[in-house]
Parts: structure tokens; sequence; C-alpha cells
């Protein structure tokens, strides 16, 4: 014949209160042997509950927690009340701590009880907390510790990043400073951030707002340990201090930010060093500009010099590169000098036959060059020649 039993687990930990039990009939005493399972994934919060069918003979109960960090933890709950071959009816349940006794009566004429199940063990799970240094945190070696107080202070040591990107700052607080000018910096890793304001009223908030990582005013970090200094250079002294704080997930407004908390330890070395990408300098190219770009000469007299002119060359932004060529037309030879007072004389090789053409190239810096002697001269074999001369920028 089966009975049924009213199940009560007692005080239960907060590990296991929202998992699920196992069930088994042992029939044994204190679990020792013979044991079946009776029902399987039982939620905690169900109990205390009526277990059903449970085979005569059985004298224990075997409960063992499913999953959760307390998956495995069991007890045995010795069965008491069992019924014998002709039990009494009897309305009255048997009472024990923490397990309340229902009287179950069938319709035949043997009254069934419905046992009351003594817990000899609680299953209780607690929980171990883990400390971590989290994201960010700092180990003091000179100075009193973040935040920094005090005028003309400074304080240094070790910050530690154990995962992902941070942005970090320095932040002041004016406390019970109504004027006077903040200043205030911090090193990581060599890059400095600074940081000043003018204090109009106590407990007014600034950030560090110049230098930084890339000139953003604030310093990234990747995980690894760097060394840190962090000065408030300003003597005001009621109550002003600095703290460090910092974001995660690229956020870049220092309003969101977080006080950076102390490490557990410190934080073993390499240091690392930071190392902001040179940027590509931009530079505007020089603007040249010719009052003449081109100056001709004919002659058919071997050596005759012809005309000369005066240009004027202006350059802005930065240095120009200036080309002088000469060509010849027709005819045989042509050559060309161009002098600049105080800034030298350029002459190409002589262009020989028609057609061809020389060139020198110099370069003057920013300025106006009026003082320019420009000459062409053609030289003729007896025959008609026609040269010329030309100025461009390169």
């Amino acid at each position: 014949m089966a009975f049924n039993a009213s199940v009560n687990l007692g005080t239960v930990g907060k590990g296991i209160t929202g998992q699920t039990v196992s069930i088994s009939g042992c029939t044994g005493p204190s679990c020792a042997s013979g044991c079946s399972s009776l029902a399987t994934s039982q939620a905690v919060s169900s109990f205390p509950k009526t277990l059903t069918g449970i085979p005569d003979g059985t004298l224990s109960l075997f409960v063992k927690v499913d999953g959760g960090d307390c998956a495995g933890t069991n007890q045995c709950i010795t069965i008491a009340g069992i019924p014998g071959a002709t039990p009494t009816p009897t309305n009255t349940p048997t009472s024990t701590v923490g397990v309340t006794s229902t009287p179950t009566s069938t319709g035949t004429p043997t009254n069934t009880a419905t046992p009351t199940i003594t817990p000899t063990s609680t299953i209780t799970a607690t929980p171990t907390a883990t400390q971590s240094d989290g994201p960010i945190c700092y180990f003091t070696q000179t100075g009193t510790g973040i935040p920094l107080s005090g005028g003309g202070s400074s304080t240094s040591g070790l910050i530690k990043v154990t995962t992902g990107t941070i942005n970090v700052w320095a932040k002041y607080n004016s406390a019970g400073s109504s004027s006077g000018t903040a200043s205030f910096s911090l090193t990581i890793g060599g890059v400095t951030a600074t940081g000043g304001f003018t204090i109009t009223s106590p407990g007014q908030v600034g950030y560090t707002n110049s230098g930084g990582s890339n000139n953003l005013t604030y310093i990234v970090l990747t995980p690894g340990t760097y060394q840190y200094t962090l000065t408030k250079s300003d003597n005001l002294t009621s109550g002003n201090n600095v703290n460090i704080v910092y974001t995660t997930g690229g956020a870049t407004d220092p309003a969101v930010a977080t006080n950076i908390q102390p490490c557990l330890s410190e934080p073993p070395g390499p240091y690392l060093t930071l190392i902001d990408p040179t940027p590509t300098p931009t530079s505007t190219p020089a603007v040249v500009t010719f009052s003449q770009t081109s100056n001709s000469n004919t002659s058919n007299t071997p050596g005759s010099t012809g005309s000369t002119f005066n240009p004027t060359i202006t350059v802005e932004n930065g240095t120009a590169t200036i080309r002088l060529s000469v060509t010849v037309q027709t005819g045989y030879q042509a050559d060309t000098t161009l002098t600049i007072s105080g800034g030298g004389s350029f002459s190409p090789s002589p262009a020989q036959g028609a057609g061809n053409t020389t060139f020198v190239e110099f370069t003057l810096g920013v300025g106006t060059y009026t003082n320019i002697t420009w000459v062409v001269q053609a030289i003729s074999d007896g025959t008609f020649t026609v040269a010329t001369s030309t100025l461009t920028q390169v």
C-alpha cells in the first residue's frame, strides 16, 4: 500500500530559493540503501507540499538540489509517523518543529494518516563574495592619496586597467572656496592633461580641459599598469580637492564619470608608457605672384644682349620653388640670367638649336622681391635668332 507525506524542507538558504530539487525514497534508514526516484524538478518555492504515492517500506527521503550555485547539495529526511498494518484513525496531527501534519481520511474502514517528515538537516547556501579591482583602480605610493587636497600638493602611484578602454580626467571641486583660480593636472604614462577655471561659488566643479591623449582633454587607457601623478597647483585650502574620474564604453562626457577606487593590492609591472600618434602636419602650399612671366628677344648679331626687364615676385605661405627657363624658337643659341638683389643670380646653361630648352630652379621664402634684373640674350651665327625666357612656379 502506498501512502502520502507532507514534506517541509525547513529553512532554505537564498542560494537555492529559485532552484528545483529531486526526491528519492529509500527503504534503508538515513538514506543508506534501497533508494529510487519519487519526484524530479520540484520547485523549492512550492514546499511544504504533499508527496503522494510513497511505496510501503520507505523509511527516509533523499533530497538533492538540481542546479545553480548549490547544485548537488543534499539532505536525508527521516519519515516519522508511518502507519502500521491497522492504524487507529485519528485526526490529531503529530507536531514537530517547523512541520505541519495534515491528516488524511479514506473511504475505506481503515484510515490512512499522513505522516509528518522531520528534517534532519537544513540546506543553506551562503554565497561567497568575490572582491575585485573593477575596470580601473589606483595604488598610492607617495603623497596623501586620492582625493588630493591642500595647497600646492601632489600624489603619485600606479593605475591599473583590467579591461576595456577607459577615458580618464582629473576632477576639481572648489568645496568651500567662492573665489580664486583652480589649477590642477594629471599625468598618466607620460601623457599630461591640465585644468583650470575661475571659481565663482562654493562647490564648483571643473575637469581637465587641455592636453591629454591627442589633445582630447582626457587620457585614454587600455589594459595594463601605468604610473600617475596628480597635482593641485593652486594654494586654495578651503576643502578644495582633486579626484580622478573615469568612463567606460567610449563615453567622453566627464559629467557622467565615476570616481576611481583604490586597488586591493599593489599592481605588478611592467609600467606602460603612452605614445600619442604624431599627427601628419598639414602645410599650405606657397602662393607665387609674378608681375611678368615671359621675356623674349631677337637678334641676328652674335653676342647681342636683349632688353632688360625688372619683374616683381611675391611669395606667400612658406617657401616657393621657381623655375627660370630659356627656349630657342629659331636660330642658333640663347641664354638668360635672373639676378635678385641680395638673393643671388640664377642662369641655366645656354639653349642651343631650335626648339631646345634649358632651365634652372631656385627657392624663395615669403616676401616681395622687386629689385630684380632679368636679361635674355639671343646669340646668332649669322641667321635670325628668336629666344624666350619664362618664370614659373614648380
